[in-house]
């Protein structure tokens, strides 16, 4: 299935009940559509109406255990916040493999559900982005921190080896 964003189409591959990718779309795809597929396009809708800070759609993943901690790592990054690679390799628990967590990132299956876009290089460049290059990544960053909550309503988060709120 083909999902036109503003920004990008993107082809979302689905076997039976779940995602199991994400990419650039390069045709049209099928007329048939299927009800978990209706869903996933009502969210991204959604999502780049800024109305979704978060998707909630199963998807399965195949990896290694380096890449299913990035991964799950990736999923708690909040909404409009960045994290470096080195802190992504920190939250995923393989601090001293920061190559192998960018790899994994590249390698996520299935992003902006997964936000690989919210990681950046720890001198604050915006780094690649799989799904379109930097031109996308910086699209969705800038999206995110237009949708973001006002200030006075913000949820502050710190770092204790997991995101927690602040009171």
């Amino acid at each position: 299935m083909t999902i036109r964003t503003p920004r990008i189409d993107l082809d979302i591959k689905v076997d039976d009940d779940f995602i199991v990718g994400i990419k650039q779309a390069e045709g049209e795809s099928s007329a048939t559509v299927t009800e978990l597929e209706s869903e996933i396009a009502k969210q991204f809708t959604s999502y780049f109406a800024g109305e979704l800070k978060e998707f909630d759609v199963e998807y399965h993943l195949n990896g290694s255990n380096l890449q299913l901690a990035t991964w799950a790592a990736l999923a708690r990054v909040p909404y409009s916040k960045t994290i470096s690679y080195t802190g992504l390799a920190l939250l995923a628990g393989y601090p001293k493999a920061i190559r192998a967590v960018a790899t994994a990132v590249r390698q996520n299956p299935v992003p902006v559900i997964i936000p690989c876009h919210r990681v950046v290089r720890k001198d604050g460049e915006l780094g690649n982005y799989s799904l379109g290059g930097p031109e996308v990544k910086r699209y969705l960053l800038d999206l995110e921190q237009k949708w973001f909550t006002p200030r006075a309503e913000r949820q502050k988060f710190k770092w204790n080896g997991e995101f927690e709120k602040i009171k």
